[in-house]
């Protein structure tokens, strides 16, 4: 395992790729080009490209050792067991309609387990940062789950998958706008699971989304006392593509919830 030198050192790094990326959109930036992949719902800009060709610049100048798993340029469903996970617009839909809730999201998946996350929206000016026993902070400074112990008075997140012609998680959604406090959809799942290690959300869940949506927002909710798990409570892996995240205390109560609400 990387020593906490180490893994300062690799924070730092992410922590500049994320720097870089933002700097490249400029003061007066607008969106541009934009297509779609799969679906009117699943797009990417010419902003996307760019920002990541700039993101894998400085990894690969600061660590060419370490390969790099990237949304708009990796091919196939490589599984890497050491890689950097490169989001750099994740909230695309948002970012092209001029809302600023996107982020860009970086993580080094070292040996299996996420080491070090660096998840930046520039336009909300959150920079979120955490290494494995090392904390997690916004702006510099530490953050810690909520301590909400009842869904009754929980606010929670979730997202909807670009395809939906099944597991759509309608269901789901309406499940818990009546058993939850409420229930929120950003569009950007990297800050759903930063706003539950800063104690905003206290729970959230979702599946069919890809490893570099959830790795660096997985690691900052551990390194802020609350616990990720699949959506079934196993151990949880950015590969499967799902996630329940929650502060903690309410974990098993959102997945007993979940099943409910799936049997439903």
């Amino acid at each position: 395992m990387l020593s906490p030198a180490s893994l300062k050192k690799l924070q730092v790094v992410a922590a500049k790729a994320c720097n870089a990326a933002a700097s490249t959109l400029g003061d007066n930036w607008e969106v541009g080009l934009i297509s779609q992949k799969r679906s009117s719902r699943d797009l990417v800009t010419y902003w996307d490209k760019k920002l990541e060709e700039k993101i894998i610049n400085v990894l690969t100048e600061e660590t060419p050792e370490i390969p790099i798993l990237a949304e708009e340029s990796s091919k196939g469903d490589s599984r890497l067991n050491t890689c950097w996970m490169v989001d750099p617009i994740d909230g695309t839909l948002n970012f092209s309609h001029g809302l600023p809730i996107w982020a860009i999201s970086i993580a080094l998946y070292y040996e299996g387990t996420v080491v070090v996350g660096s998840v930046f929206a520039p336009e909300l000016n959150w920079h979120y940062e955490a290494t494995l026993g090392g904390g997690a902070t916004l702006n510099g400074k530490r953050i810690s789950v909520s301590k909400v112990d009842s869904l009754q008075s929980a606010l929670l997140a979730t997202g909807f998958p670009h395809h939906r012609e099944k597991d759509d998680n309608l269901k789901q959604w309406t499940y818990f706008q009546k058993n939850a406090q409420a229930c929120r959809r950003l569009g950007a799942a990297s800050l759903d699971l930063c706003l539950i290690a800063s104690g905003k959300f206290d729970g959230y869940w979702e599946r069919q989304l890809s490893p570099w949506d959830l790795a660096a927002g997985a690691l900052l909710i551990n390194e802020a006392g609350g616990t990720v798990t699949a959506t079934d409570g196993s151990r949880f892996d950015p590969y499967r593509g799902e996630a329940v995240a929650t502060n903690g205390i309410l974990h098993q109560q959102l997945i007993d919830a979940l099943d409910n609400a799936d049997r439903s």
